[in-house]
């Protein structure tokens, strides 16, 4: 196909791309409380239509497939939002309560909300992945990989941007549907049924309470004279209760809250001769219980940390009792594990408040936003900045007797017997407080207690899954994952089927693998580094297109670079990660830290752009290896959930493993078809 246009549309449908996955990424979740645990799930979705779209690029397809994507997508988004989804039997922890907002309660299995989203979600992208797939053809193969670089590069700092300023992701759905409307239909019709079905997700503005969106989730929220109601993606979070409200109807509440969340506090004045703690570190202040609980214990400097900035914002602006006004207290939005590695204060008690996540840590892994605080070694760095004599506390709301022991052999196994658990009556907020004390011979734990409990597996960093009962893939995310699987095999077939004479291009294939995995190894391994913000998320992902495109980049200047020597760098980086301990960088100052978190992540990813960037300028199509890339990532992502199973640091081997086939499956076709040299690793991965 001749070149007709220029390349800069290649980096328009990327940019188009980027934008409207990471946009359903954000929204299904926030109105599907369930898919909240499942945003991957999304970006499997989106992989999967984007690989089906490539293959299909000489196909025809109908010109309003978009549009009815998105119009099948907004109805079931809609009804979705009365439906209660349950969990089905398993090993995992999740938070789906009735949604009290929306009534009758109709009840919908988790895996079946997840099939069907799945399927909806993808429609769109395979309009999507044949435009590419038909504007690439048109070019010579690096320069339009360097334009589809440069699109979602541009995209994923677009959508950064537009995030930050609060910007709902159904606006982002909107103008990517119109966008797409304005510049890729001719048809008049054809960009009439593009424009409604995009401007009818401006429906969504209407929510039955308050709203604004944060980096993480979709805030909506209810202020009464008695507390302010806190709901993320659709369930329910936090409640600021008004301490000194006047209605005698709510004294009651006001009293068992403070005893509650006042238990820490006794228990330390009891054991020091009646002394209220002087400096106090809060995590997940939320929007302010823990605060105005300190304050009114007599607390004279309290840090409190919050990762979200909205709704801190919500208790800043609207808590009755204005905690953050007071001078006492010092408001950092943070993560709280970052601000343990980097504060040089000491305390004398540190709080985690109820930090429990309903979302996960990004769209390319399976890990919740607040798994690293949940492990041996968070316990350990709060341990750390704890005065001699200082005592920790954590709130807890807590049903399942395996998940109680997962809590408690955690705490644990940073303060061995010297932390008790205190057992709630009631389940509002929270029912479970365990508390731990550093050197303090006069507070030990229960022998029963522990004998009970101490048996659970600890969380660590290494396996960060307090909400798995014990390593294990569940049933739950093994019917999901082979959902995934026979799709993948769907577009097999069809691809087998509608190109006969073509390979099946698997080393494309494992080298989308290969680098969904390294993306997402990334960005946990970087979350330990930096903190589980969204910033840090945002900047691995822009810094990772931007060094494949610098490797496509050299490669175009440089033709001749000996791609085994690349392979040979791939492996040797990967090896490196798998060895290298990445809590040493903790010790380093900041810059030094970047530089080695450079050097970890970037070199694989620079090898891995070297040699796609390599095989890739040698195909005479795009689309099929580039849909086979795509599905592959898709598989990659599925592949992660090995995690559950093996722990993070070996996810590392079974990238070696992964590539090694890449390398195998290449070599083969080269002899099979003679096509010369080697060729390994990945595309420039889609954020």
């Amino acid at each position: 196909m001749p070149a007709t246009r220029h390349p800069s549309r290649i980096a328009l449908i990327s940019l188009l791309i980027l934008v409207l996955e990471l946009a359903l990424i954000r929204f299904i979740p926030s109105e599907i409380k369930a898919i909240s645990y499942f945003t991957n799930l999304l970006l499997f979705s989106a992989f999967f239509g984007l690989g089906l779209g490539c293959i299909l690029w000489k196909r025809e397809v109908s010109p309003y497939l978009f549009a009815l994507g998105l119009m099948l997508l907004f109805g079931f988004v809609m009804i979705s939002r009365g439906i209660t989804v349950y969990e089905t039997p398993g090993e995992v922890h999740y938070w789906l309560q009735a949604d009290q907002r929306f009534k009758p309660f109709y009840r919908m299995p988790l895996v079946a909300a997840a099939i069907t989203v799945f399927l909806l979600s993808a429609v769109p992208f395979v309009t999507m992945g044949r435009a590419l797939a038909r504007e690439m053809q048109g070019h010579p193969r690096l320069t339009a990989y360097a334009y589809d670089l440069i699109g979602s590069f541009l995209g994923t700092i677009a959508f950064a941007l537009l995030s930050y300023m609060g910007t709902p992701p159904w606006v982002l759905i909107a103008m990517t549907g119109v966008t797409w409307a304005l510049t890729m239909c001719d048809s008049p019709r054809v960009r009439l049924a593009h424009v409604v079905a995009a401007l009818i997700f401006l429906c969504f503005a209407m929510a039955p309470y308050s709203w604004r969106w944060s980096p993480y989730y979709f805030v909506q929220y209810n202020l009464d004279p008695n507390r302010i109601t806190v709901w993320v993606n659709s369930s329910f979070h936090q409640e600021a209760i008004n301490f000194q409200s006047a209605q005698p109807e709510f004294q009651r509440t006001i009293l068992k809250m403070e005893d509650k969340f006042g238990l820490p506090y006794r228990e330390y004045r009891r054991l020091h001769d009646g002394r209220t703690p002087e400096k106090v570190l809060i995590l997940g202040a939320g929007t302010g219980n823990d605060v105005n609980i300190a304050l009114r214990n007599g607390v004279r400097n309290i840090t409190a940390v919050e990762i979200d900035p909205q709704i801190a914002a919500i208790g800043r602006e609207s808590n009755p009792m204005r905690p953050y006004q007071d001078p006492a207290v010092r408001l950092v939005i943070d993560d709280g594990r970052h601000f343990l590695w980097n504060t040089k204060e000491r305390y004398d008690m540190v709080l985690f408040g109820t930090l429990d996540s309903q979302t996960l840590l990004a769209g390319h892994t399976n890990l919740r936003l607040d798994n690293y605080i949940y492990t041996t070694e968070c316990f350990r760095d709060a341990r750390e900045v704890l005065e001699p004599g200082g005592m920790l506390a954590a709130y807890y709301s807590v049903f399942k007797p395996w998940f109680l022991g997962r809590i408690y052999s955690t705490v644990a196994s940073a303060f061995p017997g010297a932390l008790q658990m205190h057992r709630l009556p009631d389940n509002y907020l929270f029912n479970t407080t365990i508390i731990a004390a550093k050197d303090v011979p006069a507070f030990t734990s229960d022998p029963e207690v522990d004998r009970q409990y101490k048996t659970a597996i600890p969380s660590t960093d290494n396996w960060p899954y307090i909400y798995l009962e014990y390593p294990v893939i569940s049933n739950l995310y093994l019917q999901v994952l082979a959902l995934i699987g026979a799709m993948i095999a769907v577009v097999v077939t069809v691809l087998r089927k509608l190109e006969r004479s073509k390979q099946y291009h698997l080393d494309f294939f494992f080298l989308g693998v290969g680098f969904s995995l390294l993306e997402s190894a990334a960005i946990v391994r970087l979350a330990l580094a930096f903190g589980s913000t969204w910033v840090v998320s945002a900047v691995v992902f822009a810094c990772v297109l931007l060094t494949v495109f610098l490797a496509n980049y050299l490669l175009e200047r440089l033709p001749n670079i000996p791609t085994g020597l690349a392979w040979a760098a791939l492996l040797a980086a990967l090896a490196i990660n798998f060895l290298f301990p990445v809590q040493t960088l903790l010790g380093f100052s900041f810059p030094a830290r970047v530089l080695g978190a450079a050097a970890l992540i970037g070199t694989p990813v620079f090898c891995a752009g070297i040699s796609f960037s390599s095989l890739f300028k040698r195909e005479p199509d795009v689309g099929l290896p580039f849909g086979m890339n795509m599905v592959g990532a898709m598989a990659g992502g599925s592949i992660e959930y090995l995690s559950m199973l093996i722990g993070m640091k070996n996810i590392w081997i079974v990238l070696v493993i992964v590539y090694l086939a890449a390398y195998l499956c290449n070599r083969f076709k080269g002899r099979q078809f003679g096509e010369a040299g080697l060729a390994t690793t990945t595309r420039g991965g889609r954020a």
